[in-house]
């Protein structure tokens, strides 16, 4: 995030400036001061909408925002875990949506499979690589098989695919998950992929 963050100190430099350019050139081309109050509302209004959707033009590298799907699979699991391995489905498909701005990214809650929700606790942005901490409460029927109810797990996903427009379009990376009061008990593989309503033309990031 912080190179998400000096952006947007820079584009709201510019803006500024620019705010002041416009009240100079409206007070130049009529003849008269424009009120003061217009050049407050110019700046508000440019950074909202700066905040709203321009950083996500200017910076599409950084831009996770939106609805993702994504399967996980679990491909270390520590037999205490559950009954017997042959009943425990080794791949689970979710989705997540993540909300984002440029000062901040997260998770909200979101259901899957096995899963009554898993939200994140904390998440971080370094360059083209997202790492979170989450909790997860799970359904009765992946208790039964052993699982305990709620679990912590951490993730480390990096970017493998952009779409034309530079946003990111494809995440792969690992998990571990650990009971409240036990070591780790699985870990594995996880994947996402941005929800779009068009294909669109992908390439690696440089």
């Amino acid at each position: 995030m912080e190179k998400l963050r000096w952006q947007y100190v820079k584009d709201i430099t510019s803006i500024a400036v620019f705010s002041v350019g416009i009240i100079y050139f409206l007070d130049s081309t009529f003849g008269k001061p424009v009120p003061r109050y217009l050049y407050s509302l110019i700046i508000f209004l440019a950074i909202w909408l700066y905040n709203k959707c321009l950083w996500k033009i200017v910076s599409p590298r950084q831009n996770f925002s939106g609805k993702w799907w994504g399967y996980t699979n679990y491909t270390c699991l520590q037999r205490h875990v559950v009954k017997t391995e042959s009943e425990l489905p080794t791949t689970r498909q979710h989705d997540i949506a993540i909300n984002q701005s440029p000062f901040e990214i997260r998770i909200e809650s979101s259901e899957g499979a096995g899963m009554v929700y898993w939200k994140s606790e904390s998440m971080q942005l370094e360059g083209n690589t997202i790492k979170m901490s989450y909790l997860v409460t799970r359904k009765q029927d992946d208790i039964q098989l052993g699982f305990p109810k709620i679990t912590k797990g951490i993730e480390e996903l990096e970017v493998v695919e952009i779409n034309f427009w530079g946003m990111p379009t494809r995440m792969k990376g690992t998990f571990h998950h650990a009971a409240l009061d036990q070591c780790n008990l699985y870990s594995g593989e996880t994947e996402y992929f941005k929800k779009r309503k068009k294909n669109a033309i992908q390439k690696e990031p440089k």
